[in-house]
């Protein structure tokens, strides 16, 4: 047993021989009862402990366990010994033993102990903690009611106690602790955004990964001066931008921020796609290579609109595309040529839907109301449906480029530009229900397929129904864009997830190959000429590429056409010719030239016709002629054929002009002219 458990124990034996077995039982009892009976008091400061003890050592109160002999000063009245010094320092009710002084405090670890806290032994001693001796923290400074010494005192010992097991560092459960100032610490004080749409941004809006300032204030509220090496570090990475200071650091300080001063980092964020409409992303400070600072809960929240439409068009010729933004802004990417815009509506989630031309010069943007407006080299459209209410939804073109069709939203197909008219009646139509997703139209230009939002392809114009299975999603509006491949009979459906659902036939896309997000933001996607591959633009404005794992005849243009064959007339040729391959694209077109030397070649001006004859006028007669034809598609213009043969014009035969008046010499019965 310890020197103070021996000392204690002497003490207990000197009570039976002075005051017999009835008081010593008497005291013990009493001790035992007063513990138990004492309640915490209020809350206390380390500093208040500390000068509470310090009383009974500056006093070398002489150490007794008689209850009926406390000491007593300004602090209150308390047994004297080492559990009543404790309780006294405390500011307990009552004196406590060592065996009760846990139902008023709780076990610490050694690295936690501070002034003020307790090294306990329920068995034996108790003794108040003042501070560490040396840095290693084997050994510190205790106040202790000592029985040993019989005397309050304070001195500098081993840890846990003077060498001996069985002590458990203690905090009582009422004591204020007020940290000290750390070195490395700050508060929050402001935080805005600039957004390049407003300000402050307008993040429920942030079409097209819209890049804003993010500006955070913060105070130094530690004892440490702030320079460069103090950087405001990210967590969650949705933030992330190029022009970041460094990878998880947007920002450093310029300078130096002395304690108590405030710094205000600004750096760029841009609005990115998520796991879900909407996420937080923390921030804290971090001296490099030196401490993170305590978190005081610093955050971006970022919300943005997931139900606005972006479009996509795929270049026929390139490996690039156009992504129109809801605002109406086009935005060349993969090393396509920037085709100019059509202005924007900013702020305005109006623009609907996107289509290129077949020579990826230009193109038409569709807008809610109906309204489509060229860009690039592509020619008004003077005569199409306008509504002057939110109800358009899908374009296509024709291959010649300047007619095609506009879906509305109730399923009705509005030919513009000289398109053969498609009556409601001819097809699946539903009034008053916005239903109807997109539109694809089939290699002859003149029928196609519509998409509803529940995933069923409806034909229209002479368009067959399609075979084989079909994406269908019954009761879930979740079905966003179709596209066709060259055949006009098989493709694939996007739904708002980024699946890519094949029908008709083409090779399945499995979800693991590409960008797939469980989650509604899909909204248009094209595929190539080859059907080799697409992208898929998310609504956020964000192009992701996928593989088809197949591919298809390409788009290309016609192939030659024979040599023609000609007939001579007045002044003009009968041409005939064999309808070239299509390449893919339906003819739209021919080309007729001519020459008199095989060398030099004029093309003969006529109205734009399918038909595979012309007559070619304007000729001169008895002069030889070769001509030569090329077949035109929504792709461009084949080469030529071969030169026909050597055809001549000529004048029609006519009758003999009236000979001059005979005469005649009369003979018997006869007269000779």
């Amino acid at each position: 047993m310890s020197t103070v458990a021996n000392e204690d124990r002497i003490r207990r034996n000197q009570g039976v021989s002075r005051y017999g077995i009835l008081g010593v039982l008497v005291v013990i009892l009493a001790a035992a009862l007063t513990g138990l009976a004492s309640s915490p008091a209020s809350a206390i400061s380390r500093s208040d402990i500390i000068t509470r003890a310090q009383s009974w050592v500056d006093a070398s109160v002489p150490y007794s366990q008689d209850n009926r002999s406390p000491y007593v000063n300004q602090f209150g009245s308390y047994r004297r010994d080492c559990s009543g010094f404790v309780s006294m320092a405390w500011g307990l009710d009552s004196s406590l033993t060592t065996w009760s002084l846990p139902n008023v405090s709780h076990e610490i670890s050694k690295d936690e102990l501070q002034p003020g806290d307790a090294l306990l032994n329920t068995y034996s001693h108790v003794a108040l903690f003042v501070g560490w001796a040396n840095d290693a923290h084997t050994s510190y400074e205790v106040y202790e009611e000592n029985g040993a010494y019989m005397v309050a005192m304070s001195d500098t010992i081993a840890y846990p106690y003077r060498g001996l097991s069985g002590y458990v560092p203690y905090r009582y459960n009422n004591v204020e602790d007020v940290a000290p100032t750390p070195a490395w610490s700050y508060a929050f004080v402001a935080q805005t955004a600039i957004g390049t749409r407003g300000n402050p941004i307008d993040l429920s809006h942030a079409w097209g990964q819209e890049k804003a300032s993010l500006q955070i204030t913060v105070q130094n509220t530690g004892t440490e001066t702030w320079n460069s090496n103090v950087r405001l570090g990210a967590f969650g990475g949705h933030l992330d931008d190029p022009g970041w200071f460094a990878p998880g650091r947007p920002a450093a300080v310029q300078g130096t921020v002395p304690p108590g001063g405030t710094y205000t980092f600004s750096f760029p964020i841009t609005v990115g796609l998520s796991g879900t409409p909407s996420y937080t992303d923390s921030f804290n400070l971090v001296a490099e290579n030196v401490v993170w600072f305590p978190e005081v809960g610093l955050s971006a929240t970022v919300t943005f609109n997931t139900t606005v439409d972006f479009g996509v068009a795929l270049q026929h010729h390139g490996s690039g595309g156009y992504r129109m933004a809801p605002d109406g802004i086009i935005t060349p990417f993969g090393g396509a040529p920037d085709l100019g815009g059509i202005g924007s509506w900013p702020n305005w989630d109006i623009a609907r839907d996107i289509v290129l031309r077949s020579d990826d010069k230009g193109g038409y943007v569709l807008d809610g109301y109906g309204g489509i407006h060229p860009f690039g080299n592509a020619p008004a459209i003077t005569k199409y449906g306008y509504w002057g209410w939110d109800i358009a939804r899908s374009i296509v073109l024709r291959p010649d480029g300047v007619s095609g069709y506009v879906l509305d939203g109730y399923g009705g197909v509005h030919a513009f530009g000289g398109a053969p008219d498609i009556a409601d009646s001819s097809h699946a139509y539903w009034p008053s229900w916005d239903i109807a997703r997109s539109i694809a139209l089939r290699p002859d230009g003149n029928s196609g397929y519509v998409l509803e939002g529940f995933g069923g392809i409806h034909p229209f114009g002479n368009a067959p129904d399609i075979t084989g299975p079909t994406p269908y999603w019954s009761g879930w509006d979740i079905a966003r864009d179709i596209v066709l491949r060259n055949d006009g009979a098989s493709g694939y459906v996007l739904d708002g997830y980024g699946g890519i659902n094949a029908f008709g036939g083409a090779l399945g896309i499995d979800n693991g190959s590409h960008d797939y997000w469980g989650w509604d933001i899909a909204r248009g996607f094209a595929i190539t000429s080859n059907c080799s591959s697409g992208v898929v633009v998310d609504g956020q404005g964000n192009t992701h590429a996928f593989a088809t794992g197949s591919v298809c005849n390409p788009v290309t243009v016609p192939v030659a056409p024979a040599a023609p064959t000609g007939v001579a007339g007045n002044n003009q040729v009968a041409l005939t010719w064999t309808a070239p391959g299509t390449g893919g694209s339906a003819i739209t077109d021919y080309v007729v030239q001519y020459s008199t030397n095989g060398t030099t070649w004029s093309t003969f001006t006529h109205p734009v016709s399918t038909t595979t004859s012309a007559t070619v006028t304007g000729l001169t007669n008895t002069t030889g002629y070769v001509f030569k034809v090329a077949a035109v598609n929504a792709v461009g213009t084949s080469t030529f054929s071969p030169a026909s043969t050597t055809v001549t014009p000529l004048a029609p035969a006519t009758v003999p002009v009236a000979p001059a008046a005979p005469t005649g010499v009369a003979g018997n019965n006869q007269v000779a002219l």
